[in-house]
């Protein structure tokens, strides 16, 4: 009651180390959650980009989701869970997060947010998991990126560097490797979200070896 945002930093911690909680907590934690939405959405969007750069965000999502705490934090995500859409997301950001724990690459928080936005844009313009989209102005992503998290704020300089990161995907796949998009800025992220998605769905043993890191 003095500060709920306590209810998701427990629920965060309990995502990150899989403990359990005592039954005191847990039914504390249930009964008191409604008073999630007298937090500020400020202080919310802060706490969202702390899960956004963890190696654990998966995780932490699906318990928001199993204490029911998810449709105050990201009602979007929550009328979605039970899709194809949301079960491809939590694979891909499970990779990414294995990636940076393994050293494989760096934490990045507009890598996070592209990787969890992918598979709602392919179904919003028509593909299934794990295809491409037909080409979408950066703007629209943008705007997309944006919405996606509402009502919570998202840095606008982050949801322009997804936006790019989504926008050259297309080109990754479809194009011969050539300095011009490898100097593009975003490249390297981009070429990181590629190649999550190729270890989750495309099996493509060239296609990381065609674009150089």
């Amino acid at each position: 009651e003095e500060d709920p945002v306590r209810m998701l930093r427990a629920l965060k911690l309990l995502g990150q180390f899989s403990f359990m909680f005592e039954e005191a907590t847990e039914a504390a934690l249930v009964k008191k959650m409604p008073l999630i939405e007298h937090t500020s959405n400020s202080r919310l969007s802060l706490e969202l980009e702390k899960i956004m750069t963890s190696s654990y965000s998966g995780r932490i999502l699906r318990a928001f989701h199993q204490y029911g705490f998810l449709r105050y934090f990201m009602p979007k995500l929550e009328t979605k869970w039970q899709t194809p859409e949301t079960q491809y997301m939590l694979a891909l950001l499970a990779r990414k997060n294995e990636r940076v724990i393994n050293g494989d690459y760096r934490i990045s928080i507009s890598l996070t947010l592209a990787a969890m936005v992918l598979p709602f844009i392919e179904e919003e313009f028509g593909t299934k998991p794990g295809e491409l989209w037909k080409k979408v102005n950066l703007h629209v992503l943008e705007d997309f990126c944006a919405d996606f998290f509402k009502p919570l704020a998202v840095m606008r300089r982050v949801t322009e560097a997804a936006a790019r990161i989504l926008a050259l995907q297309i080109m990754l796949r479809s194009d011969k490797a050539d300095e011009a998009l490898i100097n593009e800025h975003g490249y390297a992220h981009a070429r990181e979200l590629m190649v999550i998605q190729n270890k989750v769905c495309w099996h493509d043993s060239s296609l990381e070896e065609q674009w150089p890191r």
